[in-house]
C-alpha cells in the first residue's frame, strides 16, 4: 500500500519532493514557447515533474500567444482549439462550419480562413484572459541550415 503523506515520490517512495521550478517548452506553428513552471524534485531520485493542472495552464498562455501573435496557420489553429478543451464538433458548432471543414482546415488540405482564425482567437482570448496564467516567451524555431550538397549561386 503507498505511503500516502503529501507529496512523497511516485518514482522512488524514498523521500518527499521539494517545490522547484522548471522551464518548458512547446514548438507550435513555427515557434518556440518557453515558460518556467512550479514543479516537484525528488531529492532522492532526481526525478523532476510538473503538474498536470500547471501544463495546461502553460499550453493556454501558448494558446493566447498565438492569438496575439497574428499567426494564420493550421498547426496554431488546432493547438488553441484544443488547448481551450473544444472538441472538433464543438468548435465546429461555435465558430459555424462542420466538423469536416475544421478537420480539412487543420490537416492542410484546405486553405484557413482568416475569419475562421480570428474568430477562434477571440475565444481563445475571452478564456485566456486569467491573470495567473504563466508568462510565456516566444522565438522563432532556427531555419535549418542548407543542404551541404546544394549547389550555391555565386555573384561575380
Amino acid at each position: 500500500m503507498r505511503d500516502s503523506r503529501p507529496y512523497q515520490c511516485e518514482s522512488c517512495n524514498r523521500g518527499e519532493s521539494i517545490q522547484t521550478r522548471l522551464e518548458q517548452r512547446q514548438c507550435v506553428a513555427g515557434f518556440v514557447f518557453t515558460a518556467t513552471l512550479h514543479a516537484r524534485e525528488c531529492p532522492a531520485c532526481r526525478l523532476r515533474e510538473i503538474d498536470g493542472a500547471s501544463l495546461a495552464q502553460f499550453d493556454l498562455g501558448v494558446a493566447r500567444a498565438l492569438a496575439l501573435s497574428g499567426v494564420v496557420d493550421a498547426e496554431a489553429f488546432r493547438f488553441m482549439r484544443e488547448s481551450v478543451g473544444y472538441e472538433r464538433d464543438r468548435a465546429a458548432i461555435e465558430l459555424g462550419s462542420s466538423p469536416s471543414e475544421l478537420a480539412a482546415w487543420e490537416a492542410g488540405l484546405t486553405p484557413l480562413p482568416v475569419g475562421m482564425m480570428n474568430e477562434l482567437c477571440r475565444i481563445v482570448l475571452s478564456r485566456t484572459a486569467d491573470p495567473l496564467l504563466p508568462h510565456v516567451t516566444a522565438r522563432p524555431l532556427a531555419r535549418p541550415l542548407p543542404d551541404a550538397n546544394l549547389r550555391r549561386h555565386r555573384c561575380a
